[in-house]
């Protein structure tokens, strides 16, 4: 369905807004400190992955309408991942104790959100195209959205959570936690793609096609 531009402007606004509450939410029930730590690991790490979709994997690319980018990534995006990880991390003490188990409920409660959103974001057109368009297609798709789509939201937010969970707990200084906190959510994003790349193998051998 072909829409006005309005409507990526009001997606960008959104995002800033729903960023900006999950900072103020963060700052009324943690220490400022803990709010940078989280934020500034958070939000590298939603950058990162979406800049390896698209530059490594070119799998989709973005609207050229969005008004602020980073590099290859709409800003609105990034803010985007960063508030749907801070939400579903937020609900996670009130869950279970086991660090795994939490990041495991959570990371599902991650996917049902993504599951509305980038299906409206995919068929949302504007001069004809969506907020995001897949340049790759999949033999098995939900409303013309690949399935390792959604196979990589869960990895992803899996492995942040439970690196989060560790770097919160963990005896390290503020400052120890702000200098690799960033750097090594790098890393766990790597682990992230190669637990889908052993999905994807594994399915393959198998005979299944994605």
């Amino acid at each position: 369905m072909e829409f006005s531009i309005f409507y990526l402007r009001i997606f960008e606004l959104l995002g800033i807004l729903t960023y900006s509450m999950c900072v103020l939410h963060s700052l009324r029930n943690k220490k400022p400190k803990s709010t940078l730590l989280f934020f500034a690991t958070v939000t590298i790490y939603a950058w990162f992955l979406e800049e390896m979709g698209v530059i490594f994997w070119e799998s989709y690319f973005y609207n050229p309408q969005f008004l602020v980018f980073v590099d290859k990534t709409p800003l609105a995006v990034t803010f985007g991942w960063a508030s749907i990880i801070y939400a579903v991390i937020s609900v996670a003490p009130s869950l279970v104790q086991d660090q795994s188990i939490r990041a495991l409920l959570v990371s599902i409660y991650a996917l049902f959100i993504d599951l509305g959103m980038d299906v409206t974001a995919y068929w949302f057109k504007i001069d004809g195209f969506g907020f995001w368009e897949w340049t790759k297609g999949s033999h098995y798709s939900l409303y013309g959205v690949p399935a390792f789509n959604y196979l990589g939201w869960f990895l992803v937010v899996f492995w942040f959570t439970r690196f989060y969970f560790w770097l919160s707990n963990n005896n390290w200084s503020f400052r120890r936690r702000m200098l690799f906190g960033p750097i090594l959510s790098i890393p766990v994003y790597g682990i992230s793609l190669s637990m889908l790349i052993l999905g994807l193998l594994i399915a393959f051998l198998f005979g299944v096609r994605f």
